[in-house]
């Protein structure tokens, strides 16, 4: 590991390792919510709301791409960053190696599934005849594209494990901005529309991969992606699985929650699932930025917990959440009282606005609880607490399905956006308790510096 990536780690105070290490997940998370609005945004230049509900139909497939990479990218990032603490170099570099090559591979296995059950996916996803053919077109090419999509997520997260925090963010700038600079053209020059915007999410995330993969080979000194380091060791498969899975399951139920939002929000039209999900997607700027920060502390709470400098660990907990507070606030108040000109630029119709801003407003109140959701999230995986750790990825959806059955029953469309809040402070109350179940622990022994040198 580079030696300024030690100082960071082990030495650097608090706000100036936090700002070093976050700053550049938070950069690059909030460009990849502006990937992901530019999608939506150019489709929606094409004045058909149809077109844009497909691409939020379709969104789930993408998702669950992203989220079995997370399996690898998560769980195996935050294993690496606790043998970096305890100086097990040579194990860091296995355990890459078999996140490369497992994304490798069970993306492939995805992307054959998502063919062969093409029909009954359509179904699931509750297209309707003017959605079905858009969004089967867009689910071929981001599915063909799979491995790509999980690399893309995966390295990024490995390479951060490191402590090389701004190789990460260069990695997903190249993904997004390849991402924003090809969607025009495949959508308006070459004439594709949505395949267009699939084809530019494929691409450009081919391009984050062949930039990680330069890193792995040419720059990384604790990192391969070569087969000679791929292993199958117990230790490997339980450690990283035992955090990557929580993550899966929690990306899981969100495609679930998804899924049955938009199968709720179609009960009400095709232009309510195009703008329930503007409303979300943009929602997801102060959610990405939150937890930008708070994934970017990750390696820096791994790394002193495994070398067990706990009053470091603590204090990085501690200045990580106050600034997730006044983060998720100023972003949600600001976007508060914007909503019906933000919704204007996506679809330029006043009924729609009409409809989509008090549920956009709506939507705001679940960003006040942000910061205790993924700090309390990103503490338990990068301690390896594998338990809180999976009743947090299981507490989202375990109270959002049912929020949204009730609310829709007994509400109607206000129901089914009320949803979402509802889940998340719920989710952030048992956070909160799971994390004073385990304060004894992350007050543990602390090491002075000298003595963890030796």
């Amino acid at each position: 590991m580079e030696q300024t990536n030690t100082y960071y780690l082990e030495e650097a105070p608090i706000p100036k390792a936090v700002a070093n290490m976050s700053i550049p997940m938070i950069l690059a998370m909030f460009v990849g919510v502006i990937q992901n609005l530019t999608d939506t945004f150019f489709i929606g230049k094409l004045n058909d709301s149809n077109m844009v509900a497909a691409v939020m139909l379709a969104m789930p497939v993408f998702t669950i791409f992203m989220a079995t990479s997370n399996i690898f990218g998560v769980g195996c990032g935050t294993y690496i960053s606790r043998l970096l603490g305890e100086k097990d170099y040579e194990n860091a570099k296995r355990t890459s190696s078999f996140s490369f090559y497992a994304c490798l591979f069970i993306g492939l296995i995805l992307t054959i599934l998502c063919f062969v059950f093409m029909e009954p996916i359509m179904h699931i996803l509750g297209t309707s005849t003017n959605t079905i053919e858009a969004t089967r077109n867009f689910i071929r090419i981001i599915a063909g594209g799979g491995s790509f999509i999980m690399l893309s997520f995966s390295m990024g997260q490995i390479v951060r494990a490191e402590g090389s925090a701004k190789q990460s963010m260069i990695g997903m700038m190249i993904g997004t901005i390849g991402n924003i600079i090809l969607d025009p053209i495949m959508i308006f020059v070459l004439h594709l529309g949505v395949q267009g915007a699939a084809y530019a999410t494929v691409i450009a995330n081919g391009l984050a991969v062949i930039y990680y993969s330069w890193y792995f080979i040419k720059k990384s000194e604790w990192l391969s992606i070569s087969v000679k380091y791929l292993t199958f060791k117990i230790s490997i498969i339980k450690n990283s699985l035992s955090i990557g899975m929580p993550t899966f399951i929690t990306f899981l139920l969100l495609l679930s929650s998804s899924v049955l939002l938009n199968n709720f929000a179609a009960n009400y039209g095709d232009a309510t699932v195009a703008v329930l999900g503007i409303a979300i997607q943009i929602n997801m700027i102060p959610e990405f930025i939150v937890s930008g920060l708070c994934e970017g502390v990750q390696p820096l709470i791994g790394y002193n917990y495994a070398s067990n400098n706990r009053k470091r660990m603590n204090e990085i907990i501690k200045f990580t959440g106050i600034c997730a507070m006044l983060i998720s606030i100023f972003i949600a108040i600001t976007l508060y009282f914007s909503s019906s000109f933000i919704i204007g630029l996506f679809i330029s119709n006043a009924d729609i606005i009409k409809i989509g801003t008090p549920l956009f407003h709506i939507s705001m109140l679940a960003q006040i609880v942000y910061g205790f959701i993924f700090l309390f999230t990103n503490v338990f995986q990068s301690t390896g607490k594998a338990v809180p750790a999976l009743l947090m990825s299981i507490s989202q959806g375990v109270i959002f399905i049912p929020a949204l059955v009730i609310g829709n029953s007994l509400f109607g469309l206000k129901g089914v956006a009320y949803a979402l809040p509802i889940s998340e402070f719920g989710t952030a109350a048992l956070a909160i308790i799971l994390y004073l179940t385990i304060k004894a622990d992350l007050h543990g022994s602390t090491k002075t510096k000298d003595s963890i040198k030796k």
